[in-house]
């Protein structure tokens, strides 16, 4: 499961989001749209990358890398050195200027995934999380996923953001750590999470 944004998601009208800073428990993301020419020198990229991944048994141990394709997620196991400069082509932070297209914008989800995971710690401060019980939904390795939309999303961003980083949330006497995730355009549940789908 992805409790964290992709290092880049590119979409078919060239718009392309990546993290932003996190707001407290709040992960944030910012979005902006690339040339024509940039767009599909990305996507040859990435498609390159995905179709010329190493398959020696050397490979296995090293790092991977979680390409997505169109509907299709590669896990692939890559050279240090080679996702080293992967990352550094996809990092739009060094992109030239002409290849970018209109200002950058804080990205806006019109959904939100909470993942909550225990706290064990009873000696940490604690905030109390006001909306539904996040422990109720779907679990995953990164804690059990819950969505939000709506005002209980606004409301949900607002006591991320004002609580500060490190919060330990609590919900019914219950201490927990929350991840508050946007989704992305093409995902719409904790399902669309899965990084090996």
């Amino acid at each position: 499961m992805r409790a964290a944004l992709p290092d880049l998601a590119l979409y078919g009208d060239r718009s392309v989001i990546v993290p932003g800073r996190p707001a407290g428990s709040l992960l944030t993301a910012t979005v902006r749209r690339v040339t024509d020419a940039k767009a599909d020198a990305l996507y040859a990229d990435v498609h390159a990358t995905a179709h010329t991944a190493p398959t020696g048994p050397d490979a296995v141990d090293g790092p991977s890398l979680a390409l997505t394709v169109a509907d299709h997620t590669y896990q692939l196991p890559i050279w240090n050195d080679e996702l080293s400069d992967f990352r550094g082509r996809v990092d739009p932070s060094r992109w030239p200027a002409n290849v970018l297209s209109g200002p950058t914008r804080p990205y806006r989800a019109s959904r939100l995934a909470v993942f909550a995971r225990p706290w064990p710690d009873a000696s940490t401060e604690t905030r109390p999380w006001l909306l539904a019980n996040p422990s109720t939904g779907t679990e995953t390795p990164e804690g059990t996923c819950t969505i939000l939309t709506g005002a209980r999303l606004t409301r949900a961003e607002r006591l991320a953001t004002e609580a500060g980083p490190g919060v330990v949330w609590t919900y019914a006497g219950t201490r927990l750590q929350l991840t508050l995730r946007p989704l992305l355009p093409h995902e719409r549940g904790c399902e669309d999470l899965d990084a090996t789908g």
